[in-house]
């Protein structure tokens, strides 16, 4: 709630400086009616639980916990135009993260270098510019975000134009993300520098580039001596040692090395561009990615109306996940010894949505929404949604929203479960279950308090109006569920305010 509270008092100084709403003139020369500032402050947590985790290779804990603040404000400028300022903070605990590096070189290794604790900060900001005897809308807006291992910048520009006569309104939106990924790979794939575990040992050789090979035939392990996670020996003398980060030694000694070993992982060199995190140096990568949206809203009579809408996404660069494993079938049960690589997926990507939605006003306190959408990409990824929700109004004020979602999804030929997959150059491969073929249910609801009058605030001097309200606010419940045992909850409590 401290956060909240501090960005709650940021934005409404902005918002001070920026907003003191006075009625603008009209180009007809009358006076506009006065738009209120609004602030909608949105607190969410959500947790999952899943048993196929794609950082251990498709198997594993997927717990996750995350706790996500966010401050949306809209600062009105002119006749449909304003300012639009979002931020937020979201912290979550990721129980998967923690298998980044999951194997252990020594008893006395710190902690792993990739916390399963990470935070996100992101923001936007916008402006509209309207033109009301156009009856236009055009928009423009910047944001970022930043985590642990990424960095996103994005480009959004939006236009709209009402029709009046034939009941339509059509929107356009042109939106461009570039991801900057720091390449955390898994321990036992980062470049590093094999020394001899012994006391006073020399070093036993560098595994700069590494050979492939499992158990004992000699190939190199890449783990770091940071890992937390202990699995224990493999019971047969490995080829490699302990791992220290920059560590340079001459090779040819035949010391007894206590390196947990992890089958055909070959370290990967660090070269070309690099970051620097925590005092470690990460190769750098790129994900560009452009959404085109076409939306074209339609009112059909006093009681219905709807809306048919087209999204197309093209995406380039890094698309798979640096730190997710893929092991395969090589015959080799025990995991140490297994042949593991880093998923690998094609670097471009096209996506297409096609969406419709339809409402129909039943009664004068109950609604039927309904919308389906169909998507596919040329990764062989095709998939249906289904969804309706019944919104009742109980009185004046307040009114009820449930709801039930229902998906198909036919997964890609690059997906294949934990040591299923069968190696050939040049093949793609993954073993990330959202990547997968898998049916889901939704379902949840909303409770909203939205009054005529606002529910409480701030009077000005002469208590005829209010200077700081409490408009509406709303809390929403949503529970999900796949069919390979995946599900999440998610809880927000959403306030707006009007000044």
């Amino acid at each position: 709630m401290g956060i909240i509270l501090t960005i709650f008092l940021l934005l409404t100084c902005v918002a001070y400086s920026f907003g003191q709403a006075v009625p603008q003139e009209s180009a007809s020369g009358k006076e506009e009616q006065k738009r209120p500032v609004t602030l909608s402050l949105l607190n969410n947590y959500y947790d999952q639980e899943g048993a196929h985790g794609a950082v251990d290779g498709g198997q594993g804990s997927q717990d996750l916990e995350s706790f996500t603040q966010e401050a949306h404000i809209y600062i009105p400028k002119h006749t449909l135009s304003g300012m639009k300022i979002n931020t937020g903070i979201d912290h979550f605990t990721s129980e998967s993260l923690r298998f980044i590096d999951k194997y252990k070189t020594s008893a006395s290794a710190a902690q792993g270098n990739v916390s399963g604790d990470e935070t996100r900060y992101f923001g936007s900001f916008g402006y509209d510019f309207g033109n009301r005897l156009r009856k236009t809308i055009t928009s423009v807006g910047v944001g970022y975000s930043e985590e642990y291992d990424v960095k996103s910048y994005s480009l959004n520009l939006g236009w709209s134009k009402e029709l009046p006569k034939q009941n339509l309104v059509y929107q356009f939106g042109l939106g461009i993300v570039a991801d900057r990924w720091l390449m955390v790979y898994p321990g036992e794939f980062r470049n590093q520098v094999l020394i001899n575990a012994e006391e006073g040992g020399n070093s036993g050789g560098t595994s700069g580039g590494g050979n492939s090979g499992g158990g004992n035939s000699g190939g190199h392990s890449g783990d770091d001596d940071d890992d937390d996670d202990d699995h224990g020996s493999s019971g047969h003398r490995p080829a490699g040692g302990i791992l220290l980060s920059g560590s340079t030694g001459a090779s040819g000694t035949d010391s007894t090395y206590n390196q947990v070993p992890a089958g055909y992982a070959t370290p990967i060199p660090v070269t070309g561009k690099t970051g620097m995190k925590d005092g470690k140096s990460y190769p750098i990568d790129w994900r560009y990615s452009v959404n085109m949206t076409n939306k074209l809203n339609f009112v059909i009579n006093q009681r219905m109306n709807g809306s048919l809408g087209l999204d197309l996404t093209y995406q380039a660069g890094l698309l798979s996940t640096p730190f997710y494993r893929v092991y395969f079938n090589d015959g080799i049960t025990n995991e140490l010894d297994k042949e593991v690589r880093i998923e690998k997926l094609p670097r471009k990507r096209l996506r297409a949505a096609l969406y419709g939605r339809y409402n129909y006003h039943v009664l004068s306190n109950l609604v039927l929404r309904t919308q389906a959408r169909w998507y596919m990409d040329n990764w062989g990824i095709s998939g249906l949604t289904a969804q309706i929700e019944l919104p009742v109004k109980i009185s004046s004020a307040f009114s009820v929203m449930p709801y039930y979602r229902f998906s198909t999804q036919k997964g890609t030929g690059y997906f294949a479960p934990y040591a299923a997959h069968v190696y050939t150059p040049g093949s793609y491969y993954t073993s990330d279950y959202d990547l997968s073929s898998f049916s889901s249910h939704k379902v949840g609801g909303a409770i909203r308090l939205s009054p005529l009058k606002p529910i409480t605030g701030i009077r000005d001097e002469q208590n005829t109006d209010y200077v700081f309200s409490l408009a509406s606010a709303s809390f929403r419940y949503g529970y999900y569920q796949r069919s390979d045992g995946f599900h999440a909850s998610s809880y927000s409590l959403e306030l707006n305010f009007n000044f």
